[in-house]
């Protein structure tokens, strides 16, 4: 009967880049992380470079996820969303209820990594009542 194949020992090269990798996924600076490396195992210094280099273009080529989009009755901040209106380039639209001023608005969110950041500033008073208000959400800035 023959024995399964058994993995063999990693160099420590190998040790060094799996740390590295490691470490490059938590890092938002991930070139800072790479100089910590080189500086510490300056005999792998230009593996751990080349490693770096490859981990960089890995994460600029793959797509990132998009956002969850945000549910009625969320909160954010001081708004309580009410619905999803639009998406486009620049991000998406949401109706939203001011709640500290209660009033009706409209946010809109530009799309990060991270995720969805709305800007308060360019909340704008929207009227959702009158015949007039499809309208209005589809010229709305």
């Amino acid at each position: 009967m023959t024995q399964p194949a058994t993995a063999a020992a990693l160099t420590p090269q190998e040790e060094i880049l799996g740390q590295l990798a490691l470490a490059l996924q938590e890092a938002s600076d991930c070139d800072a992380v790479a100089r910590q490396f080189a500086e510490r195992y300056p005999e792998h210094a230009e593996a751990i470079a080349a490693f770096a280099g490859t981990e960089r273009l890995i994460r600029f080529a793959t797509p990132t996820p998009p956002p969850a989009r945000l549910e009625p009755d969320q909160r954010l901040g001081p708004f309580r969303i009410v619905r999803f209106i639009a998406a486009g380039g620049m991000g998406e639209i949401y109706e939203a209820e001011q709640l500290d001023l209660k009033r009706s608005v409209a946010l809109v969110g530009a799309q990060k990594q991270v995720g969805l950041f709305v800007s308060a500033r360019r909340c704008r008073q929207l009227s959702t009542n009158g015949p007039n208000s499809a309208e209005k959400m589809r010229s709305w800035p």
